[in-house]
């Protein structure tokens, strides 16, 4: 692809002496915050420190793909971070370093271009399902998402360079190739669909995507190719604003809307929530009765887990589910009857599950296979542990299309609570 020398600017304006503190942008293993024309939040000031920081941490001679969701302030981000991580390598005389903008972007996507060996590290810039004033940075490298410690490290090396740099300046970064990412994930999946079912092996089926104008919207592009109806589809067009709110596949409002875009419809086989920047997703499916129900919280776990018990050869070892602390006693039951499976609860949040499905797998040797959370986030092993909505997403279109009839049928022994809530 040819290389376009785009200029970037960023004016920084001196402060206090004082090393910035940056740890208030710590939120779980990412980094978010308001985006902010001071120094009290997530600004192109930061994102500039933050992207010579990561400069630093990877080494000469890299290249990174940035990809963003459709905040508005996405664009200013991405721009101030390649200028930082360029601006880096540049003070420290090492040349070839190279910097690839993909533009609306998935998060799994990112880190897809890592493990792929595309780039040597990743950056999405999204606050996911909070708010259209709100910003972030997920990072990876062909490791995975950085680590919390590895993430406290970037926020203060950012701080550092904030106070110890000319802040009183103009600073420029060139080399930024323009790339088309996406594309090379849509073919990814719609092999890994192909494989399963063979090619148009979606034929017949009417699936509904609901992207609530996030990155997601690209997942009717992969069904559309594997032979799916995907012309219920609605909310695909990403829009920043987020008008009817940021999308989320938990969100009772969105949740609503795609049961009545369901009805409206009719023989709609599936309907596929995803959030902002496509790492959950939530499900809608005809019942028994005719009616549309949410597929999601220990329906979700419950669905997943038993299509990857179906998935595996008569006699392999047990495999083990990790869930988030918060599923239920019923889900725990159904999962431990299933063939070959087990299920072991642990704290929640989505690393906290997934690191601990890799701790089994190096330090036990047990075969953990998925990390998942009634939230939609899930990862399997045979997906190098991508927490990826948009993958778990064909991994039920597939199987629908192996089985016929309803995803729910799949998990008509699972004992459900007659409330559930859960408060934060």
């Amino acid at each position: 692809m040819a290389m376009s020398l785009v200029t970037i600017v960023i004016l920084l304006t001196s402060t206090a002496a004082a090393a910035y503190d940056l740890s208030f942008l710590a939120s779980g293993c990412d980094i978010r915050g308001t985006f902010v024309d001071d120094l009290t939040g997530l600004n192109p000031t930061v994102s500039y420190c933050l992207g010579r920081a990561f400069a630093k941490k990877l080494g000469p001679y890299k290249t990174i793909l940035l990809g963003r969701d459709p905040r508005t302030h996405g664009e200013v981000l991405t721009k101030s971070f390649c200028s930082g991580f360029l601006d880096e390598n540049s003070l420290a005389t090492t040349p070839s370093s190279h910097v690839k903008i993909t533009g609306l972007a998935t998060t799994p996507s990112v880190f897809h271009s890592c493990l792929t060996g595309f780039v040597d590290g990743g950056v999405m810039i999204t606050a996911s399902h909070l708010p259209k004033d709100r910003n972030g940075l997920k990072i990876f490298t062909k490791d995975g998402p950085l680590s919390v410690k590895e993430r406290d490290d970037l926020l203060k090396e950012a701080g550092r360079i904030m106070d110890d740099c000319d802040l009183d300046g103009t600073h420029i970064g060139e080399g930024i190739e323009n790339v088309n990412f996406m594309s090379v994930y849509v073919s990814f999946l719609v092999d890994f669909v192909n494989e399963r079912v063979g090619e148009k092996g979606l034929a017949g089926l009417k699936i509904l995507v609901n992207s609530g104008g996030g990155s997601g919207y690209f997942l009717v592009d992969v069904l559309e190719q594997c032979g799916a109806d995907v012309s219920s589809s609605i909310n695909l067009s990403p829009n920043g604003s987020f008008p009817k709110g940021p999308p989320n596949p938990e969100n009772k409002k969105m949740v609503k809307e795609t049961i009545e875009a369901c009805e409206r419809e009719k023989n709609v086989d599936l309907a596929i929530m995803l959030d902002t920047d496509g790492d959950r997703v939530g499900f809608i499916t005809p019942s028994s009765t005719g009616e549309y129900v949410p597929l999601n919280r220990n329906r979700f776990v419950a669905v997943m887990t038993a299509i990857l018990a179906n998935s595996r050869p008569e006699g392999e070892e047990t495999a083990y589910v990790v869930t988030d602390s918060v599923t239920s006693t019923g889900l725990e039951k159904f999962v431990n009857g299933l063939p070959g499976m087990r299920m072991i609860r642990f704290k929640k949040g989505y690393m906290n599950v997934i690191n601990e499905a890799k701790r089994l797998c190096k330090e036990e040797g047990k075969a953990a296979e998925l990390a998942i959370e009634t939230s939609g986030h899930s990862a399997f092993r045979a997906n190098n542990w991508m927490d990826d909505g948009t993958y778990s997403a064909v991994v039920v279109v597939c199987e629908l299309a192996k089985r016929g009839g309803r995803v729910n049928d799949m998990i008509a022994g699972l004992e459900e609570a007659s409330f559930e809530e859960e408060l934060r």
